[in-house]
């Protein structure tokens, strides 16, 4: 009880009176007794929080002294002054500020860490000025900046977004693309049917960026599906196949559209092979024309979709094709049986998988991998002990891939320590398509395997079918990750998926671990996790200042209250520093205890800032 007296008591002595909304004659004089001794102090971080304050308590009286001190040698003083200039009201300081970020190398860091400070309206007036000259480089940056922020800087973004200003506008795209935002999604309609290809191009990209979220995948695929009415055919097939990569019907209905409308015979191969390798199911009248096409592969590939549709007649001509004297047509019945799930077929091709050409034998066993008969199994497994070519071996290990069984496993497990690291690639797919936890006995030599990328492989393939076996080996496997990583761990299902990024997030350290921060920022879900990471001793001081730039710019409380206790218990000088900054962008009257302990701080810069952050809470 006595604990709660004294800390109601300190609370009390350290509380202003809140009757004034505005710096009354007690208050300034007591802000400037703060002021005076700083006003000595040459650090610019330090005379940043003294500018500012001046140019509040007094902006008149304030600007002859900061206009001396916007000429200063050193570039950081400039700066400086020229904030507090603005801030003062002097309005040609808005275009001398304009001149110094056009010059610096860090510009996106100056924004976030100094020019955040200003008001938004005089923010926004900097901002401007700095794009008016035309240079190309500032406007992604700003760009960025934009998009990262709430209020009116957030509605200055959308205005890019919808504007006349197709340079911005596209910079706008990309930025929201680099965040998959999802506030601007209703905004973005209309960059998706803007007259420049371009922008309508990087809209497309925005629209992807959204539906690779786990959280937004329902939003974005509704977004691509407004592409398969764009003017441009180059758009429609990539909106077409990233809906069709997503499981959407509309994409491979607009996909078929597309073959029709093209002129070349590669390029209606091209999408049949893409529909062939997603497992579409084609309508036989979308087909029908290119049966008889003239070009011998076009004409193939043609009844492999054809042989999708379910036509049971159909299917028994390609079985009869099987027959055919004439090999040409011989072969398009066998490449076609695959495709049409008859038992009949199943039959026919384990008889043509063991014939001398080896063109045969590949279409045989892919044809298999689709039919997926449990019956064909004992001949796959004969031709895996006796095929001579590696081509063909491999297509057969990656046919036993498409069975759901235990009887698949079996034959894979004697290839684990096969000396072609090819084939005990091949076998890990497998096991992982077959997606069985039994395939987790053949893994525990290929974990340890001497080839990097088949232990990688090995690893993510018991994080998919026994969570828990690549769960232990976690930590040992991001010593020395896979170039792609984070995208094949996202890629995971169920429970590994969570279990995984929460340990990266949470213990892992170095590269992995800000590699999945910034993933979880994008992604979103992931706040609670990563909130508490902001006050762990071992987060890296990049990180921490990402995760306190993106609660601050979220205006998050836990946030914000983490970002208080670094400004007064970090180590670190140059966090304690951003943080005050940070605060003082926005504070509140609850802020004020804190400010007013930290007056009285050993760094003349977080004093100063404090000053002005109790200032800021009166103007």
């Amino acid at each position: 009880m006595k604990r709660w007296i004294a800390l109601i008591a300190f609370t009390i002595a350290l509380a202003p009176t809140y009757a004034s909304a505005k710096i009354d004659k007690k208050l300034k004089e007591e802000l400037e007794t703060y002021l005076t001794p700083l006003a000595e102090e040459t650090d610019p971080d330090a005379r940043l929080g003294v500018y500012m304050s001046q140019a509040l308590i007094d902006g008149k009286t304030a600007r002859k002294a900061l206009q001396t001190h916007a000429t200063n040698e050193d570039k950081a003083v400039r700066r400086v002054a020229l904030l507090a200039l603005v801030t003062a009201g002097d309005k040609k300081a808005i275009e001398g500020l304009a001149k110094e970020l056009a010059s610096d190398a860090t510009l996106l860091k100056t924004l976030e860490e100094y020019v955040a400070l200003l008001e938004d309206k005089l923010e926004l007036k900097v901002l401007a000025r700095l794009l008016k000259d035309g240079r190309p480089e500032h406007r992604p940056v700003v760009a960025r900046y934009l998009s990262m922020q709430q209020g009116e800087l957030h509605k200055q973004f959308v205005k890019y977004l919808t504007g006349k200003d197709s340079a911005m506008k596209q910079e706008a795209v990309r930025a929201a693309t680099a965040l998959a935002d999802t506030r601007v999604l209703g905004s973005m309609g209309k960059a998706s049917k803007d007259k420049d290809e371009k922008i309508r191009s990087a809209a497309l990209a925005y629209g992807i960026a959204v539906s690779e979220r786990r959280s937004s995948r329902v939003e974005g695929i509704k977004f691509i599906k407004g592409f398969l009415g764009d003017s441009s055919a180059k758009l429609r097939d990539r909106a077409a196949r990233k809906l069709v990569e997503l499981n959407d019907s509309a994409g491979a209905s607009a996909l078929f559209s597309l073959m029709g409308a093209a002129k070349e015979s590669s390029a209606r191969q091209d999408t049949m092979r893409f529909l062939l390798e997603h497992n579409v199911k084609a309508k036989m009248a979308d087909v029908k024309p290119y049966l008889e096409a003239t070009d011998a592969e076009e004409k193939a590939l043609a009844h492999q979709l054809a042989a999708t549709s379910g036509d049971k007649d159909f299917a028994k001509k390609m079985i009869e094709l099987e027959k055919s004297t004439e090999f040409d047509d011989r072969i398009i019945g066998i490449r076609a049986m695959g495709f049409t799930g008859s038992d009949t077929a199943a039959t026919v091709l384990s008889r043509t998988l063991f014939e001398g050409r080896k063109d045969v034998r590949l279409a045989s066993v892919r044809g298999l991998g689709k039919l997926a008969n449990p019956k064909t199994l004992p001949a796959l497994e004969k031709s895996l002990r006796g095929e001579a070519d590696p081509e063909v071996k491999l297509e057969v290990i990656k046919a036993l891939g498409s069975f759901k069984l235990k009887n698949a496993i079996r034959p894979l497990r004697f290839l684990v320590t096969n000396r072609d690291r090819n084939i005990r690639l091949a076998v890990l797919d497998s096991i992982r398509r077959i997606g069985l936890e039994d395939g987790a006995s053949a893994l525990d030599v290929l974990l340890r395997d001497r080839d990097r990328e088949v232990q990688w492989n090995a690893f993510l393939t018991a994080l998919q079918i026994k969570p828990d076996m690549g769960l232990k080996q976690l930590a040992k496997m991001m010593r020395n990750p896979s170039e792609n990583y984070l995208q094949e761990l996202n890629a995971l299902e169920g429970k590994a998926h969570k279990q995984v990024f929460t340990y990266l997030l949470t213990k892992s350290s170095g590269s992995s671990q800000s590699d999945a921060i910034r993933w979880a920022m994008k992604e979103g879900g992931w706040d609670k996790t990563i909130a508490p990471l902001l006050l762990v001793n071992g987060t890296s001081v990049g990180d921490q200042r990402a995760l306190m730039l993106y609660f601050v710019n979220k205006g998050d409380k836990g946030g914000m209250a983490a970002t208080e206790t670094i400004m007064r218990k970090s180590t670190d000088k140059n966090m304690r520093r951003l943080a005050s900054r940070l605060l003082t962008r926005s504070p509140e009257k609850g802020m004020e205890p804190t400010f007013r302990g930290l007056v009285r701080d050993k760094d003349a810069a977080v004093k100063a800032q404090a000053v002005y952050g109790i200032t800021r809470i009166y103007k």
